[in-house]
């Protein structure tokens, strides 16, 4: 169970993750 909690919490850190990049990405189209 913890294994999986630690499993759970890299997927969401590298969700968080991907999302910072698409937003900023976004951003950066939308200043150009």
């Amino acid at each position: 169970m913890q294994s999986n909690s630690g499993g759970l919490v890299a997927a969401a850190a590298t969700n968080a993750h991907m999302a910072a990049s698409v937003e900023q990405t976004l951003n950066l189209t939308r200043f150009c």
